[in-house]
């Protein structure tokens, strides 16, 4: 079996290759920056309410519905799924938003820069 190589990101964040791969690359990680950026602003929302585990839970499946409903894909939402299952999880939910926070807003800087891919002139 050989492969092709269609597409290449470097270290630098430059990026090369053919059109069609090298866009797929870049929306798979805005669509992951983006997920990251909605949890660590839900977390942050939902950290002082009454039930935020509730409060996640219906904000993840809004945008779920929202993103099928209109064909989008520009948020990979099985990220949102999986942080609402992980906030549903805690005896202690308030207590781990606290701590988690600041993760999820280092995570998702870290993704948003990951994501941002310039092309080689």
């Amino acid at each position: 079996m050989a492969a092709k190589v269609v597409s290449l990101i470097y270290a630098d964040q430059t990026g090369e290759g053919d059109q069609e791969p090298f866009d797929r690359v870049v929306s798979v990680r805005k669509g992951i920056a983006k997920s990251l950026s909605q949890e660590a602003a839900l977390a942050q929302s939902a950290m002082h309410e009454p039930n935020p585990a509730g409060l996640i839970d219906k904000a993840v499946t809004e945008i779920v519905r929202h993103q099928q409903a209109n064909h989008l894909q520009d948020t990979d939402t099985s990220y949102l799924k999986r942080f609402s299952a992980e906030i549903k999880a805690q005896s202690d939910t308030k207590a781990y938003l606290e701590k988690r926070v600041p993760e999820l807003q280092r995570e998702a800087k870290i993704a948003a820069d990951y994501a941002n891919v310039r092309r080689e002139q």
